[in-house]
């Protein structure tokens, strides 16, 4: 993770065949659309969309969309 960059970047690496567990907060169909998550994402990693979408390289899953989602449509990985 590069925190020097604003948004950061998350990369995830592995070896030989392990798998990657993913990690972090989505968000589901139960999505209203108020834009709640963005406007309250210090990485502004949240896009806007039908639902909308976590951009997981960028996010510091703080849990600020989690808390904060009136239609708690955001789940956590």
């Amino acid at each position: 993770m590069d925190i020097k960059l604003n948004p950061i970047f998350r990369e995830t690496y592995t070896l030989r065949d392990a798998g990657v567990k993913e990690k972090g907060y989505y968000i589901t169909d139960a999505c209203a659309g108020c834009g709640a998550c963005a406007a309250i994402c210090p990485q502004r990693c949240i896009e806007e969309g039908a639902p909308y979408r976590i951009h997981r390289n960028h996010c510091l899953r703080c849990g600020n969309c989690y808390e904060n989602c009136p239609a708690h449509a955001i789940e956590r990985k």
